[in-house]
């Protein structure tokens, strides 16, 4: 496990510290820049405002990961599901998986994912934050021949927020804001966040 941050160190594992002093400036290339120290062919990337909510069983991502292994022309699987209409046909090594359609805007995703690595840092570029990236790479992606995938409905190998109530949003940040959803989680866990510290939240604002 590897933390990529700005300042903070990491309460467990390795961490890559991207600040000021510790490697080029921005997403894009502070991703680049921690991805190209990895060694590993695949990684698992989840950014921080996906809050797992159950247990991750490691021999199932680990049957995932083997499919990187016996196909080389597999470069994305993304661990949730995508709309039908974006897909095109199950994957034929493994019937838990749909194939993502070439033009599909969410063929590339930053929802919790198992990359090739190299097909990540090929489609990240200088200047682009995480939000204008996942506008532009599923664009950049058509060239790249070989299968993007998604997970099947009902099938959730890694639990977020969304996993737990259906009407719930993915992340516990969207757009620089506290979600709803990640109040909600926090009340019924017992977790104690001080929501008021986050700058662009109101503590007071309704949540909706």
């Amino acid at each position: 496990m590897v933390f990529i941050t700005n300042e903070e160190e990491p309460p467990c594992g390795g961490n890559f510290q991207m600040g000021p002093d510790g490697g080029p400036h921005g997403w894009s290339a502070m991703s680049r820049d921690a991805l190209e120290r990895i060694n590993a062919p695949v990684v698992l990337w989840i950014h921080d405002d996906n809050w797992l909510c159950a247990p991750v069983n490691n021999n199932v991502v680990a049957s995932l990961v083997a499919l990187f292994e016996d196909d080389l022309a597999l470069h994305l699987i993304r661990l949730s599901n995508c709309y039908m209409s974006t897909t095109c046909g199950g994957y034929s090594r493994d019937e838990r998986l749909r194939i993502i359609c070439r033009d599909s805007r969410q063929r590339t995703s930053l929802q919790p994912s198992l990359w090739r690595r190299e097909t990540m840092i090929e489609l990240l570029v200088d200047g682009e934050s995480p939000w204008t990236w996942e506008g532009m790479a599923p664009h950049r992606s058509r060239h790249i021949n070989g299968d993007f995938l998604c997970c099947r409905e009902g099938f959730r190998p890694i639990r977020f927020l969304s996993h737990v109530d259906p009407d719930w949003t993915n992340e516990a940040v969207e757009r620089g804001k506290w979600t709803k959803s990640a109040r909600n989680y926090c009340q019924r866990e017992g977790i104690d966040v001080d929501f008021s510290v986050h700058p662009n939240r109101n503590p007071n604002e309704d949540w909706g």
